[in-house]
C-alpha cells in the first residue's frame, strides 16, 4: 500500500479544494449549528507577534487572500510548533477601518504574490467586508470549555483536517464534560494532536511534543505503507509511552474508520490485530479499545459519509461523535 504522504496529502487536499467551493470547505455548516465563538468584547489579547500591514485582496467566510510583495506568508514547514507566524494552529487578528477581527484556518495555497487561507473560520461569523490595507498579528485567547475531564485525539488528518476540524465542537456539545486539550489547535479553538499525512512511524517519533492529558483517543494506521505487524507494533509503544505521560493517564485506541478505495483492506487487517490485541490476557488496566470502525461501516450508506474515500463529510463526524457515546456517558 503507498501511504499517504505529506506530498499526497497536500495533492490530496488541492484536489478537493477544487471539486469544493473556493473556501475550501466542502460543506458550509449553518450558524446556529457551529460556530468558533470567542467573547464579543474582546479586551487587549495577548500579541505573540506583530505580522505587519497587508493588501486582502479577496476574503469570504471561509478564507482571506492577502497580496504580498516579499514572499508568500505561509507556513514553510508544517507542524514545526512556531508561534510568530502563519500556521494552523494560531490565532490571528485582523484590523481594518471596519473594526477588529478574529481568525484561524486550516490549510494554506501559497504563491510568492499571493497567499490564501482556507478552511478558516472568524470568530462569531464576523469578518471585514471591505478589501484594502489590514493590520495582522498572531494572538493568544483561549476559547471557553465548561468540561473539566482533559481528553487529547491524537493522530492523523482524520482527526482534524477539513471537517475533522468540527469534530471536537460537535463532541462538546453531546458531551460537555469533556475539555479537549492538546500542542495543536482546530480552527474552533480546541486543541488536538492530529497532524496531516502522519503514519504510525511518524506519531510515534513525535510523541516527546504530545503534551499530558487524562484520557487519548488514538486513530493511527490508515496511512501506513508498511507491514501490519508493525503497524500494531507502533500502536502498541505509542500506547505505552502515552500512558506514561501522568499517574491517571488513561488511553483508547480506536479502530480505523473504512476507506472506500482499494485500501480498505489495509484498514481491516489493521483492524483485525487491534482486536486481536484487546482479547490479550496481559493489557494494562489503563489502556481499553473501542470498535468505532465497525460501528461507522455498520451504518447505512457509510461511503456516502466520506468526501474522498477516506475522509468523512459534515455528517460522518456527527455520527462519529454519536457513535462514541459509550466511551463517555459516564464520565
Amino acid at each position: 500500500m503507498q501511504r499517504l504522504s505529506n506530498f499526497t496529502f497536500t495533492f490530496l487536499v488541492a484536489c478537493m479544494i477544487i471539486t469544493c467551493s473556493s473556501s475550501g470547505f466542502a460543506t458550509v455548516t449553518s450558524k446556529n449549528e457551529l460556530v468558533f465563538q470567542l467573547p464579543e468584547e474582546v479586551i487587549s489579547p495577548k500579541i505573540l507577534a506583530r505580522l505587519g500591514s497587508h493588501l486582502v485582496t479577496q476574503i469570504g467566510p471561509h478564507f482571506i487572500e492577502i497580496a504580498t510583495k516579499d514572499g508568500s506568508l505561509c507556513d514553510s514547514v508544517l507542524y514545526d510548533h512556531i508561534k510568530g507566524n502563519f500556521n494552523f494552529d494560531g490565532l490571528y487578528q485582523a484590523v481594518s477601518d471596519e473594526g477588529v477581527f478574529y481568525f484561524r484556518f486550516g490549510w494554506q495555497r501559497c504563491r510568492e504574490d499571493s497567499s490564501r487561507f482556507i478552511f478558516l473560520n472568524w470568530a462569531n461569523h464576523n469578518y471585514p467586508k471591505k478589501l484594502g490595507m489590514m493590520k495582522f498579528a498572531a494572538v493568544v485567547m483561549p476559547i471557553h470549555q465548561s468540561g473539566t475531564y482533559e481528553i487529547s485525539m491524537v493522530g492523523d488528518s482524520l482527526v482534524w483536517f477539513n471537517q475533522g476540524e468540527t469534530w471536537r465542537i460537535r463532541m462538546s456539545k453531546i458531551y460537555p464534560q469533556l475539555r479537549f486539550i492538546g500542542s495543536r489547535t482546530d480552527t474552533f479553538g480546541y486543541g488536538h494532536e492530529g497532524e496531516g499525512g502522519d503514519d504510525s512511524r511518524e506519531l510515534l517519533a513525535r510523541l516527546n511534543n504530545i503534551i499530558p492529558s487524562h484520557h487519548y483517543l488514538v486513530m493511527i494506521g490508515t496511512n501506513d505503507g508498511f507491514e501490519v505487524e508493525e503497524t500494531i507494533g507502533n500502536i502498541k509503544a505509542i500506547a505505552k509511552l502515552l500512558i506514561q505521560k501522568t499517574d491517571k493517564t488513561r488511553v483508547t485506541i480506536l479502530t480505523l474508520i473504512p476507506r472506500s478505495d482499494h485500501y480498505d483492506w489495509h484498514v481491516q487487517a489493521v483492524n483485525r490485530k487491534i482486536l486481536e490485541w484487546k482479547s490479550s490476557s496481559s493489557l494494562p488496566e489503563n489502556l481499553d479499545f473501542y470498535d468505532i470502525g465497525s460501528s461507522f461501516r455498520a451504518l447505512p450508506n457509510w461511503r456516502s459519509l466520506l468526501l474522498d474515500g477516506i475522509h468523512p463529510s459534515s455528517l460522518g463526524y456527527q455520527k462519529l461523535s454519536e457513535l462514541l457515546a459509550p466511551l463517555f456517558r459516564l464520565k
